[in-house]
């Protein structure tokens, strides 16, 4: 599985380097490559979620399932992330950035559903554990962004040529990787890393400089995309939009 995750990784990253890697050919030499690590924790909205298990006459939907991320519990929130910025046009950069969230449902939440379920009509308000027992994406929601960053540089100084305080925006496509654990009417499905799809990603921020090395980063970020982890016999599908709010370290090379 984890080899698996890591090919699916590799792949993505492959993509999102050749990407920057042209932009690199299209621009003289680079001014300054920064690369960080960061945790902190995400609130995803709350969403949909339909089930599907041909076999079984399952096509369930249940309504606005209510999301918790336990950021450092389990598999803790963490990320990852390299940038650059530009000879000739400082402010402006790129970055891959690597994101674990999670996601954990509450069995006892009383949600709205509709459609079929073991082949027999269902409507109404019920516990969602009694007929989803378990469904969390915890190992996890795991994000591969590519962004154009834009930096506001502070007032230049010996070893700070862009300043040392330097807040920044970005945005771009991500494709989104899930990791599954759900049991649906008793039958466990899941525990594999999955693709999912294509979504995007906002974020803003600043970076503190330390050292001409070292820096500090705080940064808001915002990402959307689609879940699709599989079930018992069939699979499923939840809209992920998470706000997340994290701090970091960088070394710039």
């Amino acid at each position: 599985m984890i080899n698996a995750f890591l090919n699916r990784c590799r792949l993505s990253l492959a993509a999102s380097g050749i990407a920057l890697a042209a932009a690199l050919v299209a621009r003289p030499a680079a001014a300054q490559t920064t690369f960080s690590v960061n945790t902190g924790t995400a609130s995803t909205a709350s969403s949909d979620l339909r089930i599907r298990q041909p076999q079984n006459g399952t096509d369930i939907l249940f309504r606005g399932i209510d999301w918790s991320t336990r950021a450092f519990s389990g598999s803790m929130y963490y990320g990852y992330r390299i940038e650059h910025y530009f000879k000739n046009r400082p402010n402006l950069g790129f970055d891959i950035d690597f994101t674990h969230n999670k996601a954990y449902s509450n069995p006892d939440q009383i949600v709205a559903t509709s459609g079929t379920f073991g082949g027999q009509p269902v409507s109404g308000d019920t516990r969602l554990g009694d007929r989803v027992q378990e469904y969390r994406i915890t190992n996890g929601i795991n994000t591969i962004g590519l962004d154009v960053l834009y930096r506001f540089p502070g007032r230049a100084a010996p070893g700070y040529p862009n300043g040392r305080l330097q807040p920044y925006v970005g945005g771009g496509p991500a494709y989104f990787i899930v990791y599954g654990v759900n049991t649906v009417n008793g039958a466990e499905g899941g525990r594999k890393y999955e693709n999912s799809d294509f979504g995007f990603q906002l974020k803003a921020g600043a970076r503190y400089f330390l050292s001409p090395k070292i820096s500090f980063f705080a940064e808001l970020k915002y990402t959307d995309g689609v879940g699709k982890p599989s079930v018992a016999g069939g699979d499923s599908e939840t809209n992920l939009r998470s706000t997340h709010t994290l701090i970091g370290l960088g070394y710039t090379f």
